[in-house]
């Protein structure tokens, strides 16, 4: 879903444009339905499928010199993993470039975004919040009642947080922030 809709909002730009997925599994456990939905909407020309982990697409991208306006990490959801993620992303997007995080309400995120917020070439975009620490009795009602979020929750406990990169990234090889 979240490529159907980067797809339409890429069909508005003047100017010729890519949307770049990286999904490991839309081949072997999807039987590459993702796919099958791009080409019946039309946007097939405008999507490129990297089937491999982004621990390994990434690299290659960033070794490509791909330049990119807009990331979205929503992988593996260990810290290590989407710090990994980000990492390449930072490197490879542009000034002026957004990095959307999801599942930010997960401990791993939460602390990943807290870490990327601390970045002084970094902003959180309005309508987003920092992330907070989950709530146990939230995370309990949610396993029980999943498809049944009040509007309110959704709000009060953001799943999607947005950074610009609003500035090259020039910390020197020993910085550090706490987070």
């Amino acid at each position: 879903m979240a490529t159907l809709f980067a797809c339409a909002g890429l069909e508005q730009k003047q100017k010729p444009a890519r949307h770049i997925v990286i999904d490991p599994l839309q081949s072997s456990m999807f039987d590459r339905i993702g796919l099958l939905n791009i080409e019946r909407a039309g946007y097939a020309r405008i999507v490129e499928l990297r089937e491999a982990p982004s621990e390994i697409a990434l690299p290659e991208l960033h070794a490509a010199d791909t330049r990119i306006q807009a990331a979205i990490i929503d992988g593996f959801h260990t810290f290590d993993h989407a710090l990994v993620d980000f990492f390449y992303i930072n490197k490879m997007l542009d000034i002026g470039g957004v990095v959307i995080f999801d599942d930010v309400n997960l401990p791993s995120l939460a602390r990943l975004v807290a870490h990327v917020a601390t970045y002084p070439c970094y902003r959180v975009l309005k309508g987003t919040a920092p992330p907070r620490a989950p709530n146990p009795f939230v995370t309990l009602r949610r396993s029980f009642n999943r498809h049944r979020l009040s509007i309110r929750h959704m709000r009060d406990n953001p799943r999607v947080i947005a950074l610009q990169k609003v500035a090259p990234d020039t910390r020197e090889w020993d910085w550090h922030a706490d987070f």
